[in-house]
């Protein structure tokens, strides 16, 4: 059977949702709190924290991203049956 458009965006749906979950486990999203006065690199320990909190933020933006298009995806395969 050949592959069709909608199999192409449900593949795409799937490997986006495989991304966002290694994303979700990556170890650098517990560095903030992990970090104290002694792990800082820069001008103030907050400031070190805020940057590794802005970080993880940004990831975690990034995986609602990727979660939020694999959805968007899936609709449109259901759309072309």
């Amino acid at each position: 059977m050949p592959i069709t458009p909608a199999d192409r965006l449900r593949a795409r749906a799937t490997a986006l949702r495989t991304l966002a979950r290694r994303l979700q486990h990556l170890e650098a999203l517990t560095l903030a709190s992990r970090a104290s006065d002694r792990t800082w690199v820069g001008p103030s320990p907050y400031a070190c924290e805020q940057s590794l909190r802005g970080r993880r933020r940004q990831l975690l933006d990034h995986v609602d991203l990727l979660l939020s298009t694999a959805r968007d995806l899936e609709r449109q395969a259901i759309e072309l049956r």
